[in-house]
């Protein structure tokens, strides 16, 4: 069992995406989240909007951080986005999982490869550059 991921993140609804951490493998985090009504990134035929995925997969590799202790002393934000492949589109009631691990880092930058499914299906995948620094009392709250 997990952590709750408001334990892990300092997003808050509606910023907060992910519902729950579902698995560490091999430094892989996994988080799973449903599209729900009143989700932010909801249009109104009922798609999500596909930056939504990105964020997604950034909030799984922020919560992982926070698992493992290294989120509560350092701060990331997301500085770059690369490779970024969209092959099919989120739904209303969907439940997606997403995954990431950091592959490289260089100085304060960490590089991050996300991906994201619902059921059997990828719905996306993208490399993330995540910019880090160390917390101080008036980041650590930041969203």
């Amino acid at each position: 069992m997990f952590p709750a991921v408001t334990a892990l993140l300092p997003h808050r609804r509606p910023m907060l995406l992910l519902d729950a951490l579902t698995g560490v493998q091999n430094n892989r985090i996994q988080a799973r989240f449903t599209v729900r009504e009143g989700n932010i990134f909801l249009r109104d035929d009922g798609t999500l909007e596909t930056v939504a995925l990105l964020e997604a997969m950034a909030q799984c590799f922020a919560a992982g951080q926070g698992l493992h202790g290294s989120g509560q002393n350092r701060v990331g934000y997301l500085a770059a986005i690369r490779r970024c492949n969209i092959t099919e589109e989120a739904h209303l009631g969907d439940v997606l999982c997403a995954s990431a691990q950091a592959v490289a880092q260089v100085g304060a930058i960490v590089i991050v490869e996300g991906e994201m499914t619902c059921g059997e299906e990828k719905l996306a995948t993208a490399e993330f550059k995540i910019y880090t620094f160390p917390a101080t009392e008036e980041t650590k709250g930041i969203p």
